[in-house]
């Protein structure tokens, strides 16, 4: 089994969408298993998980962080 992880710097910089075509093709080359993102985003009924999931042939799921209630 083959995992990988990265850091993918959410949608930080004006080159977020030319980086995220760079890691998918990473990600290609190492033909991992499993995939961890960490600062990975979720937007407009979608996530960077779901859409390199999506490329790869890969199960996909993203959480985002919650504020708890006082």
């Amino acid at each position: 089994m083959r995992a990988v992880t990265w850091n993918v710097w959410w949608r930080f910089g004006t080159e977020w969408r030319e980086r995220q075509s760079r890691i998918l093709a990473t990600l290609r080359g190492l033909a991992p298993d499993v995939v961890g993102l960490q600062e990975s985003w979720v937007a407009g009924g979608t996530s960077q998980a779901a859409e390199l999931g999506r490329e790869l042939g890969l199960h996909a799921a993203a959480a985002t962080p919650t504020t708890p209630s006082r």
